[in-house]
């Protein structure tokens, strides 16, 4: 299994945050899985499911039945995560701006097909490199 870690952004002065990845399996285009929990932060219970299966895929992978790769990222709202009020779990909402984390994100959609629309041909393969 490879480890991942990504920082984010510090909020404060003295605080760290980071999300984390783990991957199964080898590298591959064409036969991926990728599984997240939390992404609101205050669902637990999937986070609890993908702990589970962490030590099935251990396992799975150490007997070479992993085809493909399987990723984990096992809570993708670390800031959401550490979120709480008065012993309430806020963790969907920015508590600075009462904005859903998940809902005020940037649109890159155009930007990226602007720039990538006269590259795409009818070849499906060629589009995936």
């Amino acid at each position: 299994m490879q480890f991942n870690t990504y920082p984010l952004r510090q909020q404060t002065i003295g605080t760290r945050r980071e999300l984390v990845s783990l991957h199964y399996g080898k590298k591959s285009r064409d036969l991926k899985i990728y599984l997240q929990a939390s992404l609101h932060a205050d669902e637990i219970p999937p986070m609890l499911v993908l702990h589970h299966l962490r030590s099935l895929l251990d396992q799975a992978e150490k007997e070479g039945l992993i085809e493909g790769e399987i990723v984990l990222v096992p809570y993708a709202n670390a800031i959401g995560l550490s979120q709480h009020v008065m012993h309430d779990h806020l963790g969907r909402f920015d508590l600075n701006t009462g904005l859903n984390f998940n809902r005020s994100h940037p649109d890159f959609y155009e930007l990226i097909a602007e720039n990538i629309e006269s590259q795409l041909t009818q070849d499906i393969e060629a589009n995936k490199r």
